[in-house]
This record gives structure tokens, sequence and C-alpha cells, in this order.
């Protein structure tokens, strides 16, 4: 059987699991956690899902919960989210539970959404017709909510009356449908915040299921699983010697000294970045993912650094914030001295320094997470794995920006003694090293100045596609 590779990679790399049959053929080493919450979930009317960020929470949603409460006749809705940018045409003030609206915005996008600001969860779910199961009964419906944190982190002034009807709409959408079920899913340290609103609740909200991250077994099978049918396989050794890698972690001992040790638990995200890179390596024809590309492409500090860069790139696109003042914040704020998880406390305005608009969209990347302790939020490093990886990336920039500086130096001591030849030699070496608009821009001044205008219109030309 021949390689399907251009057909379809069987990881994900960092985006989580969608609701698809596609995605949901990829998803391995969650069968455990599956059936257990399948079951409390026929059990209870009402289920809190909880776990630290990273863990996999919306993936297992998505490609292991949602698909297997479908094959047991469930009408699972559209998973939901209680946040949400209200619409232009809306007015906050008109609309009577604004954490009801964005869950009925959530299964509804296509609705005018002045049509739903006063609707309550119950009159919604009555409005929608009931599915009959093949046996012609009536079928359980599963309302998830996902990243439901967000009722306490968005619209934070003065909601706690918003807070309290919503858990009321959702315990009477409860007592009025005997057959639907409502999942909670949640970070961990957001838990506490839902100790006020328990007993508003059914079973006062004492069904919990706490995920883990994937322990060895479960990511040996994430690894081996998605490639079965694909005419390709994993040379002995290789998916295990990969999880062996993925479970190290750094820690400082009483000498502080940092040393790697074997952890407990895979970041599943890590994962999938690293196998989605060995898969992208792969040559049309080769069938078994051996060893020595595992050494070539299966780095994990590599692959988390690259991850790295990528996540600042896109935090500087988005912000504007320099490159050298990110890098440091990493460095110098999540990292300590001796080479462990930092932490940064969150204000309102700025986060150890940079503005929370920056923290968000490094989040969003799940390069860094949030962690709320002794009721304060604090920023961290999402996995302890990234120390190494960002510290290496560092270094390589340091060397290329010290390089790029000594070159500019001689380009401009060579322009200001009228020698555009070496000027432009020199020029041509930061080229090598970073292509940029302004490099190029440069050149092609340069070569102007030394009459050659063929070479100065061609290198303004590619500073101009560079634009």
């Amino acid at each position: 059987m021949k390689p399907k590779q251009k057909e379809l990679n069987p990881y994900l790399g960092p985006r989580p699991f969608e609701r698809t049959d596609e995605d949901s053929k990829r998803f391995f080493g969650r069968d455990r956690e599956t059936d257990e919450i399948v079951s409390l979930i026929f059990s209870h009317p009402l289920l809190l899902v909880y776990a630290q960020s990273g863990a996999g929470k919306t993936s297992l949603l998505n490609a292991g919960i949602a698909p297997a409460l479908e094959k047991r006749d469930f009408n699972v809705f559209p998973i939901v989210r209680v946040g949400g940018a209200i619409p232009e045409q809306v007015n906050i003030d008109d609309i009577s539970n604004v954490y009801v609206f964005n869950a009925l915005m959530s299964l509804e996008p296509e609705s005018p959404p002045k049509r739903l600001i006063d609707k309550t969860l119950t009159a919604f779910l009555k409005a929608i017709p009931r599915v009959a199961s093949a046996s012609g009964r009536l079928s359980p419906r599963a309302l998830i909510f996902d990243q439901f944190e967000e009722i306490f982190t968005l619209y934070q002034k003065d909601w706690q009356d918003q807070q309290r009807a919503f858990f009321i709409q959702v315990s009477d959408a409860l007592n009025d449908d005997p057959l639907l079920r409502v999942i909670f899913v949640i970070r961990e340290e957001y838990l506490a915040q839902l100790d006020p609103f328990t007993r508003l609740l059914p079973e006062k909200l004492k069904t919990r299921f706490r995920l883990e991250r994937l322990q060895e077994e479960a990511a040996l099978q994430a690894i081996k699983e998605p490639v079965r049918n694909t005419g390709r396989h994993f040379a002995k050794g290789v998916a295990e010697q990969l999880v062996s890698d993925l479970l190290k972690v750094p820690i400082e001992t009483p000498a502080r000294v940092t040393v790697e040790i074997m952890g407990k638990f895979v970041e599943p995200v890590q994962l999938q970045m690293v196998c989605d890179r060995i898969w992208r390596n792969l040559k049309p024809g080769d069938q078994v993912i051996s060893h020595e590309l595992l050494r070539e492409t299966g780095d994990v500090n590599r692959t988390l650094s690259e991850f790295y860069e990528s996540s600042l790139k896109e935090a500087i696109q988005a912000t504007g914030i320099g490159e050298d003042t990110l890098r440091k914040w990493f460095e110098q704020t999540l990292i300590t001295p001796s080479g462990t998880r930092g932490t940064a406390f969150k204000g309102l305005t700025e986060t150890g320094g940079i503005p929370n608009e920056i923290v968000e969209v490094l989040e969003k990347a799940r390069l860094i997470r949030l962690e709320v302790r002794a009721g304060s939020p604090w920023c961290e490093l999402s996995h302890d794995r990234f120390i190494v990886p960002i510290q290496k990336s560092n270094e390589r920039w340091k060397k290329k920006q010290h390089e790029l500086d000594e070159y500019s130096y001689m380009v401009q001591f060579y322009k200001a003694n009228g020698n555009y030849g070496e000027a432009a030699r020199v020029l041509q070496k930061t080229l090598e090293i970073e292509p940029t608009q302004q490099a190029y821009t440069e050149l092609g001044e340069i070569h102007r100045l030394n009459g050659d205008h063929d070479r100065a219109i061609e290198n303004l030309k590619i500073a101009m596609d560079l634009n």
C-alpha cells in the first residue's frame, strides 16, 4: 500500500481537533476518559469537566465526547461559549443575559442577533424540534459549554447578577427537560469561582471529572495509531523514543543545578506539533518513520523553538511590540536564572511589564497560560518543556543580531568612504542572514550610487515585493 501523504496528514500540529469525521478518525489515546465522561453524562443531568490549560479539553469534546454521545443516540448541539463579541447592531444594555445570549448565538450563528436578546435558554431549547432515535423514543440532548471560565473573565464589571441568572436558567432548562444533559468544561484554576453558584444547580454541581494530560501509554497510542492506515509505520522503538523525549522536564536540584527528569505527562499539543513536523519531512516514497528521521526532524527542542518563534512573530505583527523586548520578557520574566519556570502577575493593563493585549495573543497560541493563585491571575509558560527551546532560540537570535550590527557598522563605514562595492558586498551578507525589505532597499540605493542602475532596480523591486 502506497503512502497517502498528500491526501491526509494524520497529525494536526498546534490546532485543536475539530468536530469532523476526519478529525475523529485521527483522535487516539483518550478511550478511558471518553468512556468515563459519557457514563457520567448518562447518569447525571449536569457534569463539570475541568483540567489544566493544554490538557486537550476542546479536542476531547470535539473528537471524542460528541461522537461517542451521537453513537448512543444523543442529539449533541454545537459546542457553545458564554463569551464572544457583541454584534454592532446590538446594545449590550438591551440583552437580558449576556452569557445566555452568547450561548444562543453559538447555537444559531445565522440568526438575527436582536431575536435572541431576551430569549431564555428554556424557551430556545423548547423551540427546537425533538429528534427520535431508531427505536422511536425521543433522543436525549447534550449541551456542552466549552471554555466556561469565560463566565468569570469576560464582562467582569458588575456582572454577578448576570452570572447568577445564567445558572438559574441552566437549572430551569434541566428541570424542564429530563432528557437534557449539560456539560461545563472549565480550566481548573477557576473552580473556586463556581462555589457561590453550586447551590443553584442540580446535585449542587458535585458530579465532576478531572482531565489529565496524556500519560505514557496514551501518548504512544496518539503517536502510532493515526498512521495505521496510511501505508506508513514507525520503526521499532521510534515512537517510544519520541514519547520519552516529550516526557522530559527540567527541574532545579537543591544544589541549584538544572537537570532533566522523566515527567508523568505529555502535552497533547506538543505531541501533535512534533509528529506533524516529522510527517511533513517524509519523502513521497518513505514508508518507515525511522530513528534517523526522528533524529533529523523529531527533535522536540527544535520543534518547540520554531513554535516559540512563530508565536513571537504573530504577537509582533498583531501588536507592534519589539522582538528584543518580547524575547527579554520570556527569558528574564518567565524563566528564572536557574532555568525553571517563572511567573508574572497580570495587572489591569500589563503583565510583567508588557501590555496585556500581547499576553492574550500568546495565550491564544498556547505558548503561555494564566493561573489564578490566591485569587490573583499569574502568567507562566504553558509547559516546562518550553524552557530550553526558548533559551536556545534566544541565543541564536542574539548571535544573529550581533552579526547584523557588525555588518551594519561596516556598511555605513564603506558608504561614508565612497567604497560602494565593498558596502554592497557586506550588505549582501546581511541578506543571507535576514532578507528584509529595508536591507534590499539599502542595497538598491548603494547600487544606484555605484552607477549600477540595473541591479539597483532589481533590488528595489524585491524590496517592494516584500512589502
